[in-house]
This record gives structure tokens, sequence and C-alpha cells, in this order.
């Protein structure tokens, strides 16, 4: 009797198992089912890249999100909700190889061959819909907004030098090395007056504070300091963005938290932090860093400026607009209610003054290197600089 009791939970064990093991297969096959799409979207935008391929129609449609773009294409009312109605389902990236299944069972049934080959014929039948909704001359827009989105992201070199911009044109070996010879100067020179953009909007900003309140942000900010952004960084923040979530900003008080700050690169070299020191910040965990070992590894004079720093990587990363009026800095300098509305009030204005200069001096670069370029060459490149589309990243 006992042994027979003994096989019943035995045996009730093993079914148990199974079950949960079945469950977990299933589940598994459900996140690749519905992830498999965003692993091979993301790969084909990271494989050498930061933007889709403007061949690629359905990965490029994910910038049509942008009211700015859609205007610039002219889609009709029935155009722009059969846009807006595939990003909603695609989660905004129609490009991808993802699949909706009715059921877990449906799925679990499936290999990995099997769901992506059913991911890919949902994929065709939708560009089969986007090559009938979107005419060939919106097409070519949607070609030049995906390459001028390229020099946006990547910077003008980058783009001619490797990226689809490159391959647009054509370029042969030879204009390959001339465009280099001459290319550093022109980014130089456009990095250069977008930095003095941002030095007028915040001068615009702070003048709208007391002169006490100035004082204080001079102390606060100290002096001025240029973040340098890898593309990676780049691409998690705008994925970060578009799925809503904040980025973390440190707070300027709390010395642990600015250990994100000390271990990079742009920030290490500004502290002139030693080989010993900066391996010694990478290994650090910015919520377990003890703020007196941290205080320890830096002098008086690094301690004030990572403070400082902390207060410009905020308006660095959430805009200074938005640092001065409810964030950290703001919070510092005593910001009233009416200073607050009034700064983020200018907010629209001088959004529009980035766009357009940034606007200008890429089309001023791309125009520098005109004559390294063919007549057919200049004539693309020229569609490329007349893409204007406010808000585009």
């Amino acid at each position: 009797m006992s042994n027979a009791i003994l096989r019943h939970e035995l045996k009730a064990k093993v079914l148990k198992t199974l079950f949960v093991f079945q469950t977990l297969v299933s589940f598994c096959f459900l996140l690749n089912g519905r992830m498999l799409g965003q692993a091979f979207y993301s790969e084909s935008v990271s494989n050498g890249h930061v933007t889709p391929n403007p061949d690629n129609l359905l990965a490029c449609l994910a910038f049509v999100r942008h009211d700015s773009v859609k205007k610039y294409l002219k889609l009709d009312d029935e155009q722009s909700k059969w846009v807006d109605d595939l990003l909603r389902d695609t989660g905004g990236t129609p490009g991808s190889y993802s699949v909706s299944f009715s059921s877990e069972a449906e799925i679990a049934m499936l290999d990995r061959n099997q769901v992506r080959a059913t991911a890919r014929n949902v994929v065709a039948a939708r560009e089969a819909i986007a090559l009938a909704m979107i005419d060939p001359v919106q097409r070519d827009k949607l070609r030049f907004v995906t390459l001028f989105v390229e020099v946006k992201r990547w910077g003008i070199r980058e783009a001619l030098l490797k990226g689809f911009v490159g391959e647009e044109l054509g370029l042969s070996e030879g204009q390959y090395q001339l465009i280099e010879d001459k290319l550093d100067l022109l980014e130089k020179e456009r990095q250069s007056e977008m930095i003095s953009i941002g030095k007028k909007i915040e001068s615009d900003i702070v003048s709208e504070i007391s002169a006490e309140q100035q004082e204080l942000w001079k102390k606060s900010v100290g002096n001025d300091f240029q973040f340098f952004e890898t593309e990676q960084e780049k691409s998690m923040h705008r994925a970060f963005t578009a799925m809503g979530r904040k980025p973390v900003i440190p707070n300027p008080d709390v010395l642990r938290e600015c250990v994100i700050l000390l271990q990079r690169q742009d920030v290490a070299h500004e502290l002139m932090l030693s080989n010993e020191q900066i391996s010694s910040f990478k290994k650090a965990s910015r919520s377990m860093a003890d703020p007196a070992w941290v205080s320890s590894m830096l002098n008086d004079k690094q301690l004030l400026r990572v403070k400082q720093l902390a207060f410009r990587y905020e308006a660095f990363r959430v805009g200074i607009h938005k640092s001065m009026s409810e964030g950290y800095l703001g919070k510092t300098l005593g910001i009233s209610k009416s200073q607050a509305d009034a700064i983020l009030k200018m907010m629209p204005e001088h959004q529009r003054l980035v766009i357009a200069a940034e606007h200008e001096s890429i089309k001023k670069c791309l125009l520098g290197l005109s004559d390294r370029l063919d007549k057919h060459q200049k004539s693309t490149l020229a569609q490329i600089i007349q893409v204007n589309c406010e808000g585009v990243e």
C-alpha cells in the first residue's frame, strides 16, 4: 500500500514538473514570436548603421509618426490613418518580424523556423500593402528623410564614409579620399555653430533669473563643458525616449549617484583621473557605492567639479529649460513658479532655433563638399538637404 502511495506521489510530481516545463517552453516561444522581429530590426540598424536601410520601406515608415514627415510626404487622410494604425499595431517598428498568435498552445506547436516563416509572411503582406498605399514620389521623399536622419544621428563624416548616404551617392574610392580630407574641418565648423546656439539659449534663460540666482548659477555649473555621446549611448537614449522612459539623472548632492558620471570617459578626462581611479569607478555600482569611498578617491577640486558636471549633465539629458524650471538645478537656484513658466514659455522658440540652425549647418557642410562630387551626386545631395522635418531624430 505504501509503495502504491509513493508511486502515486512520484507520478504526480513528475506530471507537475512536466506541466511547469511545458508552460515555460510555451512562454519562451511566445516571447520569441513577439520579440523576434525586434531582434531582427535591431540587428539591421546596429549592423554598422544607425538608421534603417532606405530601401526598407516598412522600417522607414517609423519616421512617419512625426506630423512634420506626414506633411513633407503630403499624405492624405486615408494614408495617415493607415500609417498610424500600422505603427500602433507594430509598436512603432513596422519593419520588424513580429507576429501575434491566438494562443500559447498554437505557438508552442511551432518550431523556431516556423515562427520566423510565419512572421516573414506577415511582413511581406504589410510590405505589399505599403507599396500600394504609399506612391513612388512619397517613397522617394521618405528615402531622403531617412538619409537626412542618418546625418543628424551619426554626423556627416560617418554618414558619408560608412553610412547609407555614402552608398546613395555612389562615392568612388578616390572621392572618399578627397572628401575625408575636407570633412574634419567642415564637421568642426558645424559643431562650433551648434555650440554657439546652445550658449545663446543658455544666456537667454539665465537672463530671466535674478542677479543673485545668476551668481549661484555660475557657481553651480562652473565652466562650460561639452559631453561626448557615443553612438551606443545615443541609440539607447532614443530607445528609452520612444518607450517613454526617463533618463537616469544623478542628484548632484548625492555623491554615490554621481558614480555614473565618473564612469564616463569625457568626465574622467575633464577631472584628469588616473587609470587606477578610472578602473575603480568603472567597477563601482551607482546604488551600492560608499560615499565616503568615492570622496576619498577625489580631491576637493574634483569633488566640486563632479557636482558641477552633474548639474550640466541634467541640462544635457533633459534640456536646460526643464533642468532650470523643474530639475535639480532649478531647485538649487530657488526658481519660482513664475520664473519656471517664463523659462518653459521660451522652449518652443528655442527648439525651432536649434532645428533651423542644425538644418542650416548640415546644409552648409554638405554644400561644402559639392566641389568633390559629380552632377548626379550633387543632385542626390540636394534632395537630402531639402528635407526639413521638425522633431525627427
